[in-house]
């Protein structure tokens, strides 16, 4: 006799909790790293190269 399929979420639900949680809590962390090099890039790019720091020891 075949089996009633069930879904994912009743039957693992706290598997599935778990998996969410890190999955979010990772892109969130990418979404954080992203914003900063961007930040970094735009704030580079719009400092005059007179206030850059002079590369000679």
């Amino acid at each position: 006799m075949p089996r009633v399929a069930t879904a994912l979420s009743s039957r693992y639900p706290q598997l599935l909790r778990s998996l969410m949680r890190f999955f979010t809590e990772t892109l969130l962390v990418r979404a954080i790293r992203f914003a900063r090099v961007v930040l970094d890039a735009v704030q580079a790019a719009s400092t005059p190269l007179s206030h850059m720091p002079d590369a000679t020891p």
